[in-house]
């Protein structure tokens, strides 16, 4: 029955045919409703309509672009394009209504066209039979018509690349038969729709390039004849639901650029048939899966830009197929693992950005098929493999911003593939390889800042595909003449970039520049090329940019060498000895951006060649001897962004009061030049404006405030008066506000709580009165306070003490009163320099001032401070210990544009110190009404340099261990009540250069020795009981008296042994061996105590048996019947030439001469003296 009704079916089939056959000469085959309508919309798209050929005779089913099924209804239609333009206009389309009578239609394709934001028509819902749909880039806007979910014979949907806004439309759910959806590109908002696990025969879902948001619904795993899944370039938020790993026929999934966050799932591994996994740039945090290897069919993994910690798991060797592995710019750690090398069809390898370290193992070089290599800004160390050489296919490499050390392999050689060479920021040294020259098809070289040396080799001027070439920051050497010599013999030279500064080049400058044509960079600053600079330079009409600064390079500078570089920009020549001579009326013809010229002999006259140049951005012709005034035409070409360094000339004139022209001024400086009047309003933005070491008067306008931002503003030096106005809290971005050595007067704005917080205030030297004002306590990153030589009085308010990134503080020379705020120590601990001198505050000296670890600067002279000095001073451990700082080393990070100083007095000069006040160390408490010892545990400070106790009530002895004191310079403790001998050792203090003893109560013999010598009579005066040179007053035992043919002298002989043992000390130190101690107590005895007696005669070699005796200071005993001493304590000992004595606690002082008379002296506990 099924075969007959199969016959009958065909039967009828073929009776039709043969009907449509038959009557086809009299039948239509275009319904004619349809005909009309297609000429219609055809109207509506005028650029389409242009491209097509003409649709003729009555049949619309044979026109192009039409197709219609067997009964004439037109089923098919595409009006889609190629271009979007004609005859260079847009030209907008529109739908016409007559397209949603095509009810059959199937298929509609209008891509490429331009509907110029309009909606997409909700009618198109109503073509019920539609199976594709593409409206993709027809610039449609609104929301997507909740209509299209009507379609529901839909299997393809293209709207992407629109501008189509608002929410996926929830009736598209009822799409139950969609396989493909392209909603990519457009401006869709709102979340993935909750159901949209209803789709079931989904396969290609792209919703990227919008801004969805919220999480990806759980519903997401329904959809499992899906393989391809693209939601990136979204808001998507919140972690990767578990469900994702129902979709097993997965291959591709997209995710990056969301803010997706939580770990990766451990059970992605069971997506078996994923190909290419892209989670890059969203918040994934965790390890990469110890079982990523399971992915066996994966051939790109993109994980980069996420918080991925932890190691590369080994398991990653598992993955044979994968061809891009791409886990940059995370936070991994630990080492390369060796089963990366079982990646042979790996192509790209990028680990940009991470935390590895170790070595790179020699397996890298079973990468054979690698092209790409990124293993920069990693912590990698070690040397460059030699397997390297294997990757022979290898294009790319960069390993900058690493660790490696040692030399290029030669076997870099190998890499003759090799187009982008990137080793930049290593510790590499050694030479260029001469196999460099291998590279043929190198196109950029990049091995600046490493420690390489040796000349460019000869073989690196044979590449002729080079387009970039960048060595700077090495320590290379040679004549670089030569290489560029060696390059100018391409005959098809690409050479673009040349940078080869901060080197040890020298030579004279190259002149081989006749091929290349093509370069546009050329920085060989910073090196020591000599000579002058050719004119055959001029040559090079492409070059935009030319940095010779701080070379050797002399002579003239004409007007040849700028004849045909009509692409210059920027142009730096500073820092030699060149001289630019060009004629009055020249005329560039370039239109620079920069211009450096410092130090290059333009003066005396304003270069007037400027004149054109309006396109300035950076202009610097600072140190040039120009005297005249800046010319009017100069201020009328109101440039923009400027950057202006006039500085170190003897400019005069007037500025005009409006420089409001001068767009965002970033840069203006004016500093020492002589320069008058008011200073101008402008318009800053971010800039650093220096008009210092002027004449400018009047007071600081109030309009160069309040809207703009300034970095740094410095105005000292100048006659500027008035009050500082209010509005300079409201400054932007301040960093720095120097306003010091003016005639400013009045109080000190207290607004600074509104301020930016500026890292610098300078105030000094002005006229301001009034108090500190509180709101300082709100600049939280100040680093550097003066405020001396003003008339500010009241207390120090204790809102300073949050400031507690302070490092400078002087307030000298003002009215201020009260106690000294023990919050100093407290709070403070950054801070380096605290002067308070010429000031009235009274009460003690706070014992908290030692918990500032860094101090290297005290002054606190010239006040009425009373009481005892602390000896807790001498814990301040940065005077503990000799700065080994270099003068330069500034003293905080943000100084570059700030100079600072402090004012130590030192034999009544009060001396500036600036450049080298990073190792300065002093304590001035001069001039106060101190009294009591000088602390011993002051002697602790042996970085200290400058010390000034004078002209208070000090007492007692000076401490016996000065002479530990090994760094001081200048030593003042005049006017005191001292008493005592003067120390011994003070003779040891080899760096003192000035010495004040004067007015005290000192007595006994001055030592003498080494540098003590220099020192005047004056250091001493006015200590009535001190004697010897360079005193006029002598000593009695250096007074010879005859007593029955024997001299007082030789009579006093024995009685005076210790006064001539520590003459040798002081004169002889040579013969010092290990001193480190003090004898506080004069003991004169002819005979050593009994103790130490030894029986043994004078030709014999004595034991002295001395066990476990314990003595408070020392044990003497001649020396003059012993050629070998030792003493021991504790068992340890140390020989020294021929003398054995305990290190650090015991000395040995012998006079080699003829008398062979000495002493020993031996110090501490339990110790024992023989032979």
């Amino acid at each position: 029955m099924a075969a007959a009704a199969a016959t009958l079916n065909l039967l009828l089939y073929l009776f039709w045919i043969s009907l449509l056959f038959l009557f086809s000469g009299s039948l239509q085959l275009c319904v004619k409703e349809e005909r009309k309508a297609l000429l219609s919309v055809r109207s509506g798209f005028p650029v389409v309509d242009r491209g097509l050929s003409p649709w003729e005779g009555d049949d619309c089913c044979s026109w192009e672009r039409v197709g219609c099924n067997i009964i004439g209804h037109v089923i098919e239609l595409d009006f889609s394009l190629i271009i979007y333009t004609f005859d260079n206009v847009f030209i907008r389309n529109e739908v016409h209504p007559s397209l949603f009578q095509l009810k059959q239609l199937q298929y509609l394709n209008i891509s490429r066209n331009d509907f110029d934001g309009r909606p997409i028509p909700s009618s198109i819902g109503s073509l019920n039979q539609l199976q594709r749909l593409d409206l993709s880039s027809c610039d449609f806007g609104g929301e997507i018509p909740h209509q299209l979910g009507n379609l529901s014979h839909l299997r393809h949907l293209s709207l992407s690349d629109n501008r189509i806004s608002g929410k996926i439309p929830a009736s598209f759910v009822h799409l139950r038969n969609l396989q493909f959806l392209y909603l990519d590109t457009n401006n869709i908002s709102g979340e993935i729709p909750k159901n949209i696990g209803n789709l079931r025969y989904i396969e290609r879902l792209f919703l990227s390039g919008n801004q969805i948001e919220g999480v990806i619904p759980k519903s997401i795993g329904n959809l499992s004849k899906i393989s391809v899944l693209d939601l990136s370039d979204n808001r998507i938020v919140g972690g990767l639901p578990e469900t994702i790993v129902n979709l097993t026929a997965l291959q591709n999934l997209d995710l990056s650029y969301n803010d997706i966050d939580g770990k990766i799932l451990a059970s992605f591994v069971h997506l078996r048939n994923l190909q290419f996994l892209y989670l890059g740039f969203n918040n994934i945090s965790g390890e990469i899966p110890k079982n990523i290897g399971n992915l066996r069919h994966i051939q790109g993994l993109f994980l980069f830009n996420n918080h991925l910690e932890g190691v590369i798991p080994k398991s990653i060797g598992n993955l044979s197929k994968m061809s891009v592995l791409d886990l940059s710019d995370n936070r991994i750690v630990g080492g390369l693992p060796e089963t990366i090398g079982n990646l042979t069809e790996l192509q790209k390898l990028d680990l940009w950005g991470n935390q590895i370290n170790g070595k790179i193992p020699e397996a890298i070089g079973n990468l054979t098929a690698l092209q790409i290599l990124y293993l920069s800004d990693n912590q990698i160390n070690g040397k460059i493999p030699e397997a390297i050489g294997n990757l022979t296919a290898l294009q790319n490499l960069y390993l900058s911003d690493n660790q490696i050390n040692g030399k290029i392999p030669e076997t870099i050689g190998n890499l003759t593939a090799m187009q982008n060479l990137e080793l930049s920021d290593n510790q590499i040294s050694g030479k260029i390889p001469d196999s460099i020259g291998n590279l043929i098809q190198l196109e950029f070289l990049d091995f600046r800042g490493n420690n390489i040396s040796g000349s460019i080799p000869g073989t690196l001027g044979s590449l002729c595909n080079l387009s970039g070439i960048l060595l700077s920051d090495n320590s290379i050497t040679g004549r670089v003449a030569e290489f560029f010599e060696k390059l100018s013999r391409c005959r098809t030279n690409k050479l673009l970039l040349v940078d080869l500064d901060s080197n040890q080049l020298s030579g004279p400058f190259p002149s081989h520049f006749e091929r290349l044509q093509r370069l546009t960079d050329l920085d060989l600053s910073f090196n020591q090329l000599s000579g002058s600079v050719p004119a055959s330079l001029g040559n090079l009409s492409a070059l935009e940019s030319l940095y010779l600064y701080s070379n050797h390079l002399v002579g003239d500078i004409t007007e040849a060498h700028f004849a045909n570089l009509t692409s210059l920009q920027y142009m730096d020549i500073s820092g030699n000895n060149l001289s630019v001579k060009v004629s009055q009326d020249w005329l560039p013809p370039f239109q620079a951006s920069e211009i450096q010229m410092g130090s290059c002999n333009l003066g005396p006259r304003f270069p007037t060649w400027l004149r054109n140049q309006t396109s300035l951005s950076d202009l610097d012709i600072s140190n040039n001897g120009i005297s005249d005034a800046f010319p009017d035409w100069f201020w009328s070409l109101c440039l923009s962004e400027m950057w202006l360094n006039v500085s170190h000339n003897h400019m005069r004139g007037m500025l005009p009061r409006s420089l409001e022209c001068f767009k965002n001024v970033s840069s203006f400086d004016l500093s020492y030049n002589n320069f008058e009047g008011f200073i101008p309003r402008m318009q800053l933005w971010n800039a650093y404006l220096d008009f210092s070491h002027n004449a400018f008067s009047g007071p600081i306008p109030k309009s160069m405030f309040g809207e703009f931002s300034i970095s740094y503003l410095i105005l000292s030096n100048n006659k500027l008066n008035g009050s500082i106005p209010t509005s300079i809290c409201t400054i932007r971005d301040l960093q720095m506000v120097n306003l010091a050595n003016n005639e400013l007067s009045g109080t000190l704005p207290d607004c600074w709580g509104n301020a930016s917080s500026p890292m610098i205030i300078d105030v000094s030297n002005n006229k301001l009165s009034g108090g500190i004002p509180k709101t300082f306590g709100l600049l939280a990153i100040l680093q550097s306070l003066h405020m001396n030589n003003n008339s500010l009085f009241g207390i120090i308010p204790s809102t300073l003490q949050h400031c507690n990134e302070l490092v400078v503080i002087d307030l000298s020379w003002n009215k201020l009163f009260g106690i000294i705020p023990n919050w100093f120590g407290r709070r403070l601990s950054t801070l380096r320099v605290l002067s308070l001198r010429s000031n009235n505050f009274t009460g003690a000296i706070p014992q908290q001032l030692s918990l500032i670890p860094s101090l290297q600067v005290l002054n606190l002279a010239h006040n009425n401070l009373f009481g005892s000095m602390p000896s807790s001073f001498g814990m301040f451990s940065s005077m503990m210990t000799s700065q080994n700082k270099n003068e330069s080393t500034p003293l905080y990070d943000d100084s570059f544009y700030y100079k600072e100083s402090v004012i130590i007095t030192i034999k009544d000069l009060d001396l500036l110190f600036t450049t080298s006040l990073s190792i300065v160390t002093g304590i001035d408490l001069s001039n106060n009404n101190l009294s009591g010892d000088i602390p011993i545990e002051i002697t602790n400070l042996h970085g200290l340099r400058f010390l000034n106790l004078s002209m208070n009530h000090f007492s007692g002895n000076i401490p016996d261990k000065i002479g530990l004191m090994g760094q001081l310079e200048s030593l003042d403790l005049s006017t005191n009540n001292l008493s005592g001998r003067i120390p011994m050792s003070i003779s040891s203090l080899y760096s003192l250069s000035i010495l004040n003893l004067s007015y005290n109560n000192l007595i006994g013999k001055i030592p003498t020795g080494s540098q003590l010598q220099t020192f005047t009579n004056l250091s001493y005066i006015d200590n009535p009981k001190l004697c010897g040179e360079p005193l006029q007053i002598r000593c009695p035992s250096d007074i010879p008296t005859i007593d029955n043919g024997v001299t007082k002298e030789e009579d006093m002989h024995e009685d005076d042994e210790y006064e001539r043992i520590w003459y040798f000390i002081g004169f002889a130190p040579g013969f010092v061996f290990g001193f480190w101690g003090f004898i506080e107590k004069e003991r004169k005895t002819t005979e050593p105590p009994g103790f130490l007696q030894s029986s043994s005669s004078h030709h014999q070699y004595p034991n002295l048996h001395l066990e476990n005796v314990k003595v408070h200071l020392s044990s003497w005993i001649s020396v003059a019947s012993f050629t070998f001493v030792q003493c021991e304590a504790n068992g340890v000992s140390e020989q020294v030439a021929s003398f054995t004595f305990l290190k650090a606690m015991a000395w040995l002082v012998v006079d080699l001469s003829s008398s062979r008379r000495g002493i020993v002296i031996c110090v501490g506990e339990g110790f024992r003296n023989r032979r």
